[in-house]
């Protein structure tokens, strides 16, 4: 993995409850969103978005499964000062779950120090910057990584609407057997999510792979989001020492 610049230590990670730690469902591992204030500076997020509209007006696209016409996804291997943000971001983000979750560490990827030595892959596209626009969501699904960040890079006012749904089970309501499959696209099977969360510019939502969550949509202005959903495994080189 690619390191990026040096980096001091984040900031007070602070947890979620989705259901109770001793709820089966799905794993312990996934019963909790966790948040970081100020876990990427003003600076860096002004920069990102800059970075995605180059991108944007270059017409570097990614094969979106979901296309939406109010959505653009921006793939950051794309732009070499897109990419070492998030390097920066990703030791950032590796050096928290060290200090402050090394259980979730372990339960994850099998260890809680030495992340930085793993292997990261990520969902096709990513490490990317959405770009919501007038009527841009994301409808509800989950990441099945090891673990996603998501970091809202808009100052306040930027636009209306949005924020990221979370559920603590499956978004669809429960129906009996002599009932038909509800249409995944069906918003009138859709529970209410458990939780909503607009953060400030800069801060962190980190949560494991198998979480329900969503981006809303956005009723006017213009949306950025970093994300990147990952899985860490042991480098090639390590599997034969």
């Amino acid at each position: 993995m690619e390191g990026g610049e040096d980096v001091g230590a984040p900031g007070k990670c602070v947890e979620l409850l989705l259901r109770p730690p001793s709820d089966p469902y799905l794993g312990a591992r996934n019963h909790s969103v966790f948040t970081v204030d100020a876990f990427a500076s003003s600076s860096e997020c002004e920069a990102l978005i800059a970075a995605a509209r180059e991108l944007l007006a270059s017409g570097v696209k990614t094969s979106d499964v979901i296309q939406d016409e109010a959505r653009e996804r921006m793939p950051l291997a794309a732009s070499q000062s897109a990419l070492r943000l998030h390097n920066t971001f990703f030791r950032r983000l590796l050096l928290l779950v060290e200090m402050q979750l090394p259980e979730l560490a372990c339960s994850l990827f099998g260890q809680a120090t030495g992340l930085h030595e793993l292997h990261a892959s990520y969902s096709a596209g990513e490490p990317a910057v959405n770009i919501y626009t007038t009527g841009g969501e994301f409808a509800p699904h989950t990441d099945n990584e090891n673990l996603t960040i998501l970091i809202p890079l808009d100052l306040a006012g930027a636009f209306e609407g949005g924020g990221t749904a979370f559920w603590a089970g499956s978004h669809h309501r429960p129906w009996s057997k002599d009932e038909p499959v509800p249409n995944a696209a069906d918003r009138s099977s859709w529970l209410p999510p458990a939780h909503v969360l607009k953060l400030r510019l800069g801060s962190a939502l980190i949560f494991g792979g198998r979480v329900t969550h969503a981006g809303l949509p956005i009723t006017s202005g213009i949306r950025h989001v970093y994300v990147a959903s990952f899985s860490l495994k042991p480098s090639l080189a390590g599997r034969f020492a």
